[in-house]
């Protein structure tokens, strides 16, 4: 979880508008000394999307540039500068995702002076120019150098300004937050979801702003009372003359979506198939309420006098009614965790089948040296162990959704190979040929047990990981071997037992996505570090150490499946 500081400013002179367009703009690197963030580029798409499906604004007149420098924004302002028209009810927004502090937006290895914007924010020919400012360093613009509080940077007793209305997604004493859980910012993804209809409290078909930001800080409030970033509290400020209620979103005339029913009451979430929240409130009965959807499959969640239901919806070209009956009974509705929302719980269990390279040549060598003497009786014992095993495994991660992490885990194989070797040889006295044999069975069990940290890179791909840490192998090997020699008429028996371990240093890298609310499927690639072959520790040994040396250099690649509850 990145803390993160949420300032959005209208300013109006006039109610109504003719066109709208938006320069929306986000940099995940705020240059040194600032951590990068993790869903800037997510959060440039969820507002385009919003601004295109629920807020009147034409793909064409939004302009979205991630990662870019102070001119190539400014030139931005300017393309959108010479479509508005003077005089015209013209609306203009401006959307930032990245760092701030009090001087400037931080856009990499360069800035962008807050003053330098407002010149050119305020200079735009539009009726209705509206700020938004998702930026790190919690309270950059509503304090001075010297900490005292001030108003925002944006805030003027400028004689152009006729209204204007300020949201921030926490106080002037909190930190806002990202959520690895929500994909975004936690105020952003609560407004979202407002402006979906969510919020939209008397049922008319359209959410106020006043709507919007009730339910947001709700919301946003529920979702970090259990998060290390501490709880978050929404404010705003409103400074309008002659304005009504302001209308974010007409969901009327949207053509695809789900109406919920009068009939219908108590808690309603809707889920998409990857199990993201993209509704969630409590209604009111009597009422019908709509939420605008994309095209898609959903699952719909009604929690009424502690009884359960779901239904399974399909969002096509139509507006759906969902209706009473439509539901079915439930024993209980999935949880989506609105607590700790920077950690997805302590500890997730993962599942992966791969491979593992391992070479046994050292084994197969003193192996043949020991039996090297059954060459007497026209035998050459050899064995082979296979170096490539199928190794399942089962980790525990801790503290996952972190930059840094810890896996323990555990794997093992076990190898088992019967050999027959025969030979002749002749009797001293009359000559006569014997056959001898020699069987032998050889079992081979390796337990592998680790403990790596992990570290992931949120700034390259996100779900991609770097592991290092240690591997304690602990080998158990056994040969037992029988002989019989017609020439006397004997059979003899032997074994050898070897047990111990070895530590070593191991690296992993991987690779993770999410394809179900729970559920995670990647790959892995490790690599096993040992300077030569080592025999075992065990105090059971002359000097602890086994007769035997084992190499446990190699690769290992495997198939993994994270279980997130």
């Amino acid at each position: 979880m990145i803390l993160r500081t949420l300032v959005i400013i209208i300013i109006l002179t006039v109610s109504a508008h003719a066109a709208r367009y938006a320069v929306l703009a986000g940099n995940s690197n705020g240059g040194p000394g600032f951590t990068a963030l993790k869903y800037v580029r997510k959060d440039l798409e969820s507002v385009k999307l919003i601004l295109i499906d629920h807020c009147s604004f034409s793909s064409e007149n939004i302009l979205v540039l991630y990662n870019k420098t102070q001119r190539e924004i400014e030139n931005g302002i300017d393309s959108i500068q010479s479509k508005l028209q003077a005089d015209s009810n013209d609306l203009f927004l401006f959307y930032y995702s990245g760092h701030a502090d009090a001087q400037s937006l931080k856009l990499g290895k360069s800035e962008f002076p807050l003053q330098r914007f407002r010149e050119r924010f305020t200079s735009m020919d539009a009726n209705i120019r509206i700020g938004i400012f998702d930026a790190c360093q919690s309270g950059s613009f509503t304090r001075l150098k010297g900490g005292q509080l001030a108003e925002p940077f944006l805030v003027d007793n400028n004689e152009r300004i006729e209204g204007q209305v300020i949201l921030s997604s926490s106080s002037s004493t909190e930190n806002a937050q990202e959520s690895d859980l929500f994909g975004s910012s936690i105020f952003t993804f609560h407004l979202v979801n407002a402006l979906r209809g969510s919020a939209d409290l008397s049922a008319d078909g359209r959410v106020t702003l006043a709507e919007a930001y009730q339910y947001t800080y709700n919301h946003t409030v529920s979702s970090t009372a259990a998060s290390w970033g501490g709880v978050q509290h929404p404010g705003y400020q409103f400074r309008l003359q002659g304005e009504s209620d302001i209308v974010l979103a007409d969901l009327n005339s949207k053509q695809t979506g789900l109406v919920i029913d009068s009939e219908i009451n108590g808690k309603v979430t809707i889920a998409d198939m990857n199990s993201t929240i993209v509704a969630d409130f409590v209604k009111d009965p009597g009422k019908k309420v709509i939420i605008a959807l994309r095209k898609g499959r959903y699952k719909v969640y009604n929690t009424y006098e502690n009884k359960n239901y779901l239904l399974n919806a399909v969002v096509d070209t139509t507006i759906t009614t969902v209706e009473k009956n439509d539901f079915r009974s439930v024993r209980s509705v999935q949880s989506f965790a609105k607590g700790n929302t920077g950690v997805n719980g302590v500890v997730h269990f993962q599942i992966d089948n791969g491979f593992m390279l391992l070479s046994f040549d050292e084994i197969a060598d003193k192996l043949k040296n020991d039996f090297s003497s059954f060459e007497l009786f026209g035998m050459r014992p050899s064995f082979t162990l296979p170096s490539v095993q199928y190794v399942p495994a089962l980790h525990a991660h801790f503290f996952p959704g972190r930059k840094y992490s810890l896996r323990t885990g555990l794997k093992m194989i076990d190898i088992k190979e019967n050999r027959i070797f025969s030979g002749a040889g002749s009797n001293g006295i009359d000559s006569s040929q014997r056959n001898f044999k020699l069987a032998s069975n050889t079992n081979l069990r390796i337990i592998f047990s680790e403990l790596v940290c992990r570290y992931t890179a949120r700034t390259i791909l996100d779900g991609l990981y770097g592991e290092f840490g240690f591997q304690l192998n602990y080998v158990k090997h056994s040969v037992k071997t029988s002989f019989d020699d017609p020439l006397y008429f004997v059979s003899s028996y032997g074994s050898m037992i070897n047990n111990g371990f070895v530590v070593l240093p191991v690296v992993y890298a991987g690779y993770e996505r999410r394809v179900f609310g729970f559920l995670n499927i990647g790959v892995a690639a490790g690599y096993r570090i040992q300077a030569q072959p080592s025999h075992l520790y065990n105090v059971g040994y002359n000097n602890g150490r086994s007769p035997f040396r084992y190499d446990f250099r190699g690769f290992s690649g495997s198939l993994i499946l994270s279980i997130k509850p």
